[in-house]
């Protein structure tokens, strides 16, 4: 599991060490930017009467290691150190921060994600909180390359490129709620592969390309589509 932690000057990339849920009382153990501990971090926080996200799980997979534990889970030998000191820390034992950062030398963090996979759909779908209360900031075309711009509720834009026979309905805009009509408000969406091509659709249910005049109004489509998460 990585994430990426907003901050006051920008961003880092970290492996989650260990998890605690409590709604959005929720906590991830990671490194802090200069890797010489560990530190438990609030997912959200409340800033002007506004619940505040800072951070962004964008890939959701789990190695052997990791075990659940009542309402926290992680590595085990994080764990093994007790509630106390995994979420209350930091935690700046060095055999433990070795241990971390031999785990740490494998994350890739790229500049885009191409989805390939039905995880790679997952981890968009998750850093994204499936678009619910999205919408449309921006769409441009370069190189026969279309991009489109996404503003999430949840305080990150994802920018999607489409490359290979691109084609929407999209339009800048939608998903924004005018005149307090909850009408044109993004649900939800669904992405999945039919025919060669990506499809992003506005519907959660929508599974093959037949749905998008069934059940869905918009919808995207490419031969390759990759996506960037903008904090």
């Amino acid at each position: 599991m990585i994430a990426r932690i907003k901050t006051y000057d920008g961003f880092y990339d970290s492996i989650v060490f260990a998890k605690l849920d409590g709604g959005f009382e929720s906590k991830v153990l990671m490194f802090n930017r200069d890797k010489t501990e560990l530190k438990a971090i609030r997912e959200y926080t409340a800033e002007n009467h506004r619940v505040v996200r800072h951070v962004f799980i964008y890939n959701t997979e789990l190695d052997g290691g990791w075990v659940k534990n009542g309402k926290a889970e992680g590595y085990g030998f994080i764990l093994d150190l007790g509630g106390e000191v995994v979420f209350n820390g930091p935690i700046t034992a060095a055999d433990v921060i070795e241990r971390c950062k031999a785990l740490q030398t494998a994350v890739k963090s790229p500049e885009w994600f191409e989805i390939k996979t039905e995880a790679d759909i997952e981890d968009l779908l998750s850093v994204a909180f499936n678009f619910h209360g999205s919408y449309v900031k921006s769409m441009y075309k370069r190189n026969e390359k279309l991009y489109i711009r996404f503003y999430t509720s949840w305080y990150c834009d994802i920018l999607f490129e489409l490359d290979g026979d691109p084609k929407t309905n999209l339009v800048k805009g939608y998903g924004q709620i005018v005149d307090n009509d909850p009408t044109s408000e993004i649900l939800g969406c669904s992405v999945f592969f039919d025919d060669g091509f990506t499809y992003w659709v506005d519907e959660p249910n929508a599974v093959e390309k037949a749905h998008i005049d069934k059940i869905a109004d918009y919808y995207f489509r490419a031969e390759k589509v990759k996506w960037k998460l903008i904090v």
